[in-house]
């Protein structure tokens, strides 16, 4: 698939199972795949940003966004020519993307380097592996640099500890300009290290020279410590290597943050082995693969598999980690988003979601505020508040734990609300909200679980008030729905999924962000962009006491499989198009006739693995 604006094309293309996306072209014009993070951390590599390979905490820059920011070069000793092997904005270099890390190949002065970058699963660090091959037929001596201008700060105070062969970077303990959007971790000590013996390494530079270039100062052989404090901070560690003919490489940089000196240099010797490296690339992908097997599904369209299977459950973990660090996290129509980026891994780790939930509750008692960045108060708006009656009703669905719905999670005038009462608060608040035409249509997925709350709520009559009100703004909202899509991630995803020009998935997409999709944070755009697919498109959803099954499969498709798993047993779906069927109903469970007219399926609570004919119109 081509996309991209005259001259500048860049071409993307996914690959199952595996899920990677391979991104070719010199544009921006990319997929939102290149925000490697890991699974519950908060530091993040940014290569879809104005600078690619910006490293972030809290989704704030740690590393320069202006500037050279980070580079990979390597340098012919014998002609003395040096080339990178970072890939800058503007590169063709070829880039393979899967969840968490990225890899890139070039091959230059018949040289082939293999740069993956990966987020750490279980640290606030990212490891950059490093695999040279000699082309050529003769041997050759190689200088190799990795390259880092801090962003924490000025002046830092920079540190070479030869022992772990690496560099600290810090905040004076005194004086100095402090980082304001990292002011809540002034004691952030950044740290760079390498696995191989490193010849020399510089902590300072010059003014800049030339275009984004710079004259390193402050260098010196690595077998001595050196510190400085300096206006003009850089990471550069450099190593030697000879290659025979056809000989290889292997070995890695690694860059990370922690609170103190000693738990960067505890950090840097944990991962200061080659396979160290290796072993938490395959950890990440292995990580990503298990909290996305929750739903997956095998269609005719190879690029929505690869979308529901594994890349807009991350998007949706990992776009609040993009703009956090922006005025985006001031947004109170971000208040949700740490709910709504669990939803789509709710199913395998629904322990998170419930932490996030337990964390949100108390925004949604009486007079209660946060502040999302230490200095900023933001009062929660009621359409961010519902989403705490959407969480809930997914973690209980898909736990089947109603306990939680009784648990003392907030301050009341009475004591302690539960978590029942908070969710009925919302319902209230966000009724009021619509019936005051504050705010527009909700979208089909938020206003289906509202609807689904009556159930559980103290008082049904807070959701009979709720359909009544919603249903004049569906009307009203229908006539928007032929609108030209407003939804920048929908958009994007279009360009380069065939299904999301299927009439039935345009309209259930548009359905389901609402009557103002521009108000959406990305957070919630993928969120609901992957809860559409799969529970509306693909048409399996849990309930409390069993899925729900109502698939509006695109006309072009035939036939589709879904694999759902819920509370620790797999349900295999068999979809097929049944001409003349006035409505989808389940044919066959297990091979035998399925003698009930509605589309629920209790659950078997059994442990095993059931399969699921489907007929649909």
């Amino acid at each position: 698939m081509q996309i991209g604006r005259a001259g500048v094309s860049t071409s993307v293309s996914f690959q199952e199972p595996c899920g990677e996306c391979v991104v070719r072209g010199n544009g921006r014009e990319r997929p939102q795949v290149g925000l490697l993070a890991g699974f519950r951390t908060e530091y993040a590599v940014d290569f879809h940003a104005e600078k690619p390979g910006v490293s972030t905490l809290h989704g704030v820059p740690v590393t320069q966004t202006t500037g050279l920011g980070k580079d990979c070069l390597i340098r012919d000793n014998e002609t003395q020519t040096e080339w990178s092997v970072f890939p800058h904005d503007g590169c063709d270099t070829a880039g393979v993307y899967r969840p968490g890390s990225a890899s890139f190949v070039t091959t230059h002065n018949k040289v082939e380097c293999e740069l993956t970058f990966t987020a750490v699963h279980d640290a606030q660090a990212e490891i950059w592996m490093v695999r040279l091959r000699n082309l050529s037929a003769q041997g050759r001596s190689l200088g190799l640099t990795a390259y880092v201008e801090p962003c924490i700060g000025v002046p830092l105070e920079m540190a070479y500890s030869p022992a772990e062969r690496t560099i600290l970077m810090r905040q004076p303990l005194t004086g100095g300009t402090k980082h304001l959007a990292l002011r809540q971790t002034q004691n952030l000590v950044l740290f760079m290290s390498c696995t191989l013996p490193v010849s020399s390494v510089a902590l300072s530079k010059s003014e800049e020279t030339g275009a984004g270039s710079s004259q390193l100062v402050a260098e010196a052989p690595a077998a001595q410590f050196i510190s400085t404090v300096t206006s003009e901070p850089t990471g550069r560690l450099s190593v030697e290597l000879e290659l025979p003919v056809e000989g290889e490489a292997e070995f890695a940089f690694c860059l990370g943050a922690t609170d103190s000196p000693e738990a960067a240099l505890a950090a840097a010797n944990a991962l200061s082995g080659v396979g160290v490296a290796a072993e938490h690339n395959r950890k990440i992908i292995e990580q990503r693969q298990t909290v996305c097997k929750g739903f997956s599904v095998e269609s005719p369209d190879g690029v929505l598999d690869a979308l529901v299977n594994t890349w807009l459950p991350y998007q949706t973990y990992t776009a609040s980690m993009h703009d956090s660090g922006h005025s985006a996290r001031l947004s109170p129509w971000s208040a949700a988003d740490d709910i709504r980026r669990l939803f789509g891994t709710a199913t395998m780790v629904p322990e998170a979601l419930k932490e996030a939930l337990v964390d949100f509750a108390p925004r949604v008692a009486p007079g209660n505020t946060y502040s999302p960045d230490g200095r900023s108060i933001i009062v929660s708006p009621p359409e961010e508040m519902i989403w705490l009656v959407c969480g809930v009703l997914k973690y209980i669905s898909e736990t089947g734990d109603t306990r939680f719905l009784d648990l003392p999670v907030g301050p009341s005038v009475d004591g302690t609300s539960t978590m029942r009462e908070l969710c009925d608060r919302a319902v209230g608040l966000f009724t009021e909200r619509l019936e005051s035409s504050a705010c527009g249509y909700p979208g089909t997925v938020v206003d289906t679980w509202v609807r689904a709350w009556g159930e559980f709520a103290s008082d049904s009559s807070l959701v009979e008030k709720y359909i009544r009100v919603a249903q004049g703004l569906i009307e009203l909202a229908a006539q928007s729905f032929d609108e030209p899509l407003e939804c920048e991630q929908a958009i994007a995803l279009r360009t380069f999924c065939p299904s999301f020009w299927e009439p039935e998935v345009l309209a259930a997409i548009k359905e389901a962000l609402g009557s103002q999709p521009e108000q959406l944070s990305p957070t919630s755009a993928y969120c609901l962009i992957n809860t559409t697919i799969c529970e509306q498109i693909l048409g399996i959803r849990a309930a409390v006491n069993g899925l729900i099954v109502n698939p509006r499969m695109p006309q072009s498709w035939t036939e589709c499989r879904v694999r759902r798993i819920v509370r620790q047993e797999a349900y295999e779906f068999n979809i097929a198009r049944a001409p003349g069927l006035g409505k989808s109903r389940i044919a066959l469970v297990d091979g035998a006739q399925w003698d009930q007219s509605s589309n629920f399926l209790p659950y078997f609570s059994d442990g095993r693995t059931h399969s699921v004919t489907v007929h649909t119109k």
